[in-house]
């Protein structure tokens, strides 16, 4: 079977510190199913039905990625901090 590209978007100028990416998984119930994979550049999610490759419009540091299921939405919120330029 094969599997779907969620929709997305990218919220990066919310703040200087941060890119937010949302991502639609009408499908899912929770996010217990969901791999996520973070590098410096991208993001990488795969679940059951759904399968992305995002690459980010910044450097991120993926040690401190956080992601919360948004259960009304349906919709995964995955919260990255760009990374500091030195």
């Amino acid at each position: 079977m094969q599997k779907e590209t969620p929709t997305f978007r990218i919220d990066g100028q919310k703040t200087s510190t941060q890119i937010v990416v949302y991502i639609d998984l009408p499908q899912l119930e929770t996010m217990k199913d969901v791999d996520l994979d973070v590098t410096d550049s991208t993001l990488e999610l795969t679940a059951i039905l759904y399968e992305l490759k995002v690459v980010l419009p910044g450097k991120v540091d993926p040690d401190t990625t956080k992601a919360k299921w948004l259960k009304n939405k349906k919709q995964l919120k995955v919260v990255l901090s760009k990374a500091e330029t030195s």
